[in-house]
């Protein structure tokens, strides 16, 4: 029941959110934001270089995002006895044999090293195919850097904070199993949508495709006893620390490769919708 549950929630919640996007205003500080920010690459690049600007705002990033999660990693430590003891009892006690194990065995496969591997080959050539006119480069960086910050930044986190694991398993902190799965799939959803250049409805229902994957990948980790509860929870906040820092990188450098063809010789190759904003005149 609390997996059906919990995943029923995401899905209806994934409904609504889908139907009432089109009616959503932009708010004004994220608008603010996005010219502010743009305005910055499009000063910085000419001095900088865009791989450049693209590895300081990663490295950046991820320094961040490991001393965050190392804190949270020492918080989940400390509430190991009073949060994860309880609820890892409280699974155990409600384990069942049979269709409903071997389920959740097969869909927590989604965040494995194996399958995650795959789809980073399989997508960066698909998707390097695609952006080919964009900058097939992009993904061909984009999704083995992701993958590769996501596994030693893991191995520093299970290092640092070292915290154990459960008796019925070697998995530590972070759940390696959610943050592989949000910060792969997410990066390949991010890319496909952007190449498609879709309207708002369509990034909100890919996100919530990937809340839906994440959510059955935190909760398979937990009914298998494969981590202590905690350490799902910091798996799937690295990972989305992981995704953000990942595409703010890759706008970086779409921005740049962007605003260099539309001052050159074909900027008719561009529609107005893939122009930075200082590039589009509006009669």
């Amino acid at each position: 029941m609390a997996g059906v549950v919990s995943l029923a929630v995401v899905v209806l919640g994934s409904v609504v959110l889908v139907t009432t996007a089109p009616r959503w205003p932009e708010p004004r500080l994220l608008r603010a934001a996005k010219a502010r920010s743009g305005a910055a690459v499009d000063a910085a690049v000419p001095h900088v270089g865009r791989a450049f600007l693209a590895a300081t705002v990663a490295l950046a990033s991820f320094s961040v995002t490991l001393i965050t999660c190392w804190f949270l990693g020492k918080l989940a430590h400390a509430l190991e006895p009073r949060v994860d003891v309880p609820m890892f009892a409280w699974f155990r006690e409600r384990q069942l044999d049979g269709t409903w194990h071997a389920l959740w065995s097969e869909l927590t496969l989604m965040g494995n090293r194996a399958q995650t591997q795959r789809i980073v080959v399989v997508g960066a050539i698909v998707l390097a195919v695609a952006w080919r006119k964009r900058g097939f480069w992009i993904p061909l960086l984009a999704l083995p850097a992701g993958y590769m910050f996501e596994k030693f930044g893991q191995m520093l986190l299970s290092k640092s904070v070292n915290r154990g694991h459960p008796p019925t398993t070697l998995g530590t902190w972070v759940s390696g199993g959610c943050a592989r799965l949000i910060i792969v799939y997410g990066l390949v959803i991010f890319l496909v949508l952007a190449w498609l250049g879709v309207r708002r409805r369509w990034w909100v229902a890919g996100w919530c495709l990937l809340g839906l994957l994440a959510a059955t990948e935190a909760y398979s980790r937990t009914y298998l006893l494969k981590h202590w509860f905690t350490d799902v929870v910091g798996g799937v906040i690295y990972g989305t620390m992981l995704l953000l820092f990942m595409i703010a990188a890759v706008k970086v450098l779409d921005r740049a490769v962007i605003a260099r063809r539309a001052a050159g010789n074909n900027p008719d190759e561009l529609g107005a919708e893939d122009l930075p904003q200082s590039h589009v005149t509006i009669h």
